[in-house]
């Protein structure tokens, strides 16, 4: 699998830093996508020894029709991207979790259109 790239949605923190180093070895481009003040991400928590692997693209509106988005640092723990709410902790939306890219998840939408109305 060296040199395939990977995006991943809705994640939650997964690894240890070696296993987030290692798979910045082998993944030639890995991007993860984070909505608002999004739950998910920043569980387990960082103090806890969990961190995302590299890459993040930051949608940082609530609004779902504004697909404005920030291609994050790399580090997979930009302090400028979701990870700027979690300092406040303001990241405690489920709502921010279940909408990404205009795309209702869960129940009768799942992986329905969200169109303009949420």
């Amino acid at each position: 699998m060296a040199g395939a790239p990977l995006l991943s949605t809705l994640d939650h923190r997964v690894s240890e830093t070696r296993l987030a180093e290692a798979v910045a070895k082998e993944v030639s481009s890995f991007w993860r996508l984070t909505h608002h003040h999004d739950l998910v991400p920043h569980v387990p928590l960082e103090y806890m020894g969990f961190y995302h692997c590299i890459g993040e693209v930051f949608f940082p509106s609530a609004d779902p029709g504004n697909l404005t988005y920030i291609e994050c640092d790399g580090s997979g723990e930009d302090p400028t991207c979701s990870n700027s709410c979690a300092a406040t902790l303001q990241c405690v939306s489920v709502a921010d979790h279940l909408l990404y890219v205009g795309f209702v998840l869960g129940s009768d939408n799942c992986g329905g259109s969200q169109g303009v109305v949420v």
